[in-house]
């Protein structure tokens, strides 16, 4: 085939009456995969001229193909030699099934899923390999997503002629393949290396500016361990570690031969395999933050069974990159930013704001529906990282989200992720509407969820139950239901405590003049109507609850609309941990 070629023939099994067989050429730094066939052990292999000629066999041109015969016979004595088909020409094995890939449902109708685009990543140019690869990931063009090529998780298996049932089967992750780079070249071009257990870093940054970066994997690696589950280890025994580049001048690392000349764009970070790339911001935070969305990609994917829509791919990088230091010096990852001073660059919450501002409030389904190609907005990210960070920290939604991550590798996340948004989508669009419209830096996640209780229709002339409405929580259900054009009159009263100072704010059911939130003053009692949620119901209907009904100590309004009537009072929604008390509150018919 002229230059280095060599043939990588791998045996997977997949049953007790079917091997698969897959052929791995490689000529120079090029890859040729060619395609699958399954053979059972009662019939002979597919003849080679026809398996040549099969539409799955990705082979550049005729000659290329006619050179590749001689590993097709290699295939066929190796066949023969472990018993899985006769030395003889015959008729041809029917395959188990389709080698096509099979469609897969995605989460709502016009998602996707990780395994139809990748993210953006980048192409190394090794000068040697650490071991003979059997999987490998390949990168794509700037701006588009990268393809992924992939074998199967290997899997041992004990045959004998008379009972081919596999006896022992063990998953491992792929073996390392990472280039090895000469260091004593990287120096002549101002690349110095950093090294940590999980990270070997090459900078050309000065090393003040680079110091402790290792070791963010090092604290990233246990955290995603525990979220996402431990990995399989790889054949050689060794510890899960990966090579990132850190770069202030990317010339610098073209020169080297460590990046591609036409991966040089000013994309913030990018990824492949074990590897990453990121440029230098102009923040301290914000490099750090790349370092650890793009650690939190390599982890996610070290399997090749990994199928995750592109909202979980980036919204997951950003929720493990938001991170801070507690007073003790511990590292704490999936935090919800408090100001944006204090996370310069980031500005996820601040993206999000300017979109409400604009009209651009997006709901659940079309987070869902993101394609890796709306990622070359930063707006989609924002997004991403809020529905994510929002269900990752919800008293409802927390424990079904989380368990998304332990089905990454195991073919159960579209099945899972379908039961979560089924379920409780309804409620779920409602209440996002109500976080999403009002995002706050610090916003309380916890004390604002909803608990939702439909309401009781009123009688004339009669009243409801008292309820309490508590200044600690957010929006809380009155349990009685409006008709809208009809007039309902509010009795409160009570008293509760606004932040829990040595001069605390108290506050009446009218509020508190001096300071507003909302365009109402702070501790007034509000109230909003949610419609009663139904399968025929418009998605976009649950809006009537963002519209404010200014209440207070004694008054009536107009229902706009018909549906349950919630209440609260009011407060910023990053302060509701230091209030304290409760308004009794009665509706009347």
């Amino acid at each position: 085939m002229g230059g280095e070629s060599r043939g990588l023939i791998r045996l997977t099994a997949k049953s007790a009456t079917a091997t698969e067989i897959g052929l791995e050429i490689r000529r120079g730094n090029e890859y040729l995969q060619i395609g699958i066939e399954r053979y059972r052990t009662s019939a002979n292999p597919l003849p080679i001229n026809e398996m040549l000629n099969r539409p799955n066999i990705a082979i550049v041109s005729d000659a290329r193909r006619q050179k590749l015969r001689s590993w097709l016979f290699l295939v066929r004595i190796v066949l023969v030699a472990v018993g899985l088909s006769s030395p003889g020409c015959g008729k041809r094995a029917e395959p188990l099934h389709s080698t096509a890939p099979s469609e897969k449902k995605p989460v709502l109708p016009i998602s996707k899923t990780a395994s139809d685009t990748k993210s953006n990543a980048t192409e190394s140019p090794a000068p040697k390999k650490i071991r003979a690869i059997n999987d490998r990931k390949e990168g794509s063009k700037a701006g588009e997503p990268a393809a992924t090529t992939t074998t199967n998780v290997a899997v041992e298996q004990t045959t004998t002629a008379k009972s081919p049932v596999p006896e022992v089967q063990k998953i491992y992750r792929p073996s390392d393949t990472r280039a090895v780079y000469d260091e004593t070249r990287l120096a002549k071009h101002g690349l110095h290396k950093s090294m940590g257990l999980r990270l070997i870093l090459y900078s050309d940054l000065p090393e003040k500016e680079v110091l402790g970066l290792p070791e963010l994997a090092e604290h990233l690696y246990p955290a995603m361990e525990d979220y996402f589950g431990r990995l399989p280890p790889d054949r050689e025994g060794l510890p899960y570690q990966m090579t990132a580049f850190l770069m202030g001048t990317p010339q610098r690392f073209v020169d080297a031969g460590v990046l591609s000349e036409r991966r040089v764009q000013p994309h913030e970070g990018w990824y492949r395999g074990n590897e990453f790339w990121w440029n230098r911001q102009p923040s301290e935070y914000y490099t750090r933050h790349l370092l650890l969305h793009e650690a939190t990609h390599c982890f996610m994917h070290v399997m090749p069974s990994v199928d995750c829509p592109p909202w979980y791919v980036e919204g997951m990088a950003e929720l493990f990159g938001t991170h801070d230091t507690d007073a003790a010096g511990k590292l704490h990852f999936g935090i919800m930013p408090v100001a944006p001073e204090k996370y310069p660059g980031w500005a996820r919450i601040s993206v999000v704001q300017q979109e409400v501002k604009e009209g651009h409030v997006l709901e659940v389904d079309q987070i869902l529906a993101f394609t890796f190609n709306d990622f070359q907005k930063l707006q989609a990210y924002a997004w991403s990282w809020a529905l994510c960070h929002y269900l990752n920290n919800h008293p409802r939604y927390q424990k079904p989200f989380r368990e998304l991550a332990k089905r990454m590798m195991d073919g159960g996340f579209q099945r899972q992720a379908t039961e979560l948004f089924a379920r409780d989508l309804p409620d779920l669009r409602d209440e996002w509407l109500l976080f999403a419209s009002q995002i706050q830096y610090g916003h309380d996640i916890p004390r604002s969820a909803v608990e939702f209780h439909p309401g009781e229709n009123l009688a004339s002339g009669t009243a409801s139950k008292p309820v309490e409405i508590s200044a600690k929580r957010g929006w809380q259900s009155s349990r009685v239901n409006v008709v809208a054009g009809q007039t309902y009159k509010i009795h409160a009263n009570g008293r509760v405590t606004l932040a829990m100072t040595s001069k605390p704010w108290v506050s009446e059911p009218q509020g508190i003049s001096i300071r507003y939130f909302a365009g109402q003053p702070l501790g007034r009692l509000l109230g909003c109507i949610r419609q009663v949620p139904s399968e025929t119901r418009s998605k976009h209907s649950g809006s009537g609850i963002l519209k404010l009904i200014p209440l207070g100590p004694q008054s009536s309004f107009v229902a706009p609309s018909s549906g349950t009537l919630y209440l609260r009072v009011n407060d910023a929604w990053n302060e509701l941990h230091d209030n304290d008390g409760a308004f009794r509150v009665k509706v009347e018919g």
